[in-house]
């Protein structure tokens, strides 16, 4: 049960961990591109 809540964490960190990187790289993508 434990092991169970703490493999769903660490799932959950990871992808969130995951979709604001993404996030950042697009924002700063963007940017780049209104910069140029």
């Amino acid at each position: 049960m434990v092991g169970t809540l703490l493999v769903m964490r660490t799932a959950a960190v990871l992808s969130w961990s995951n979709a604001s990187r993404a996030s950042i790289r697009k924002f700063w993508t963007s940017l780049a591109f209104v910069m140029a």
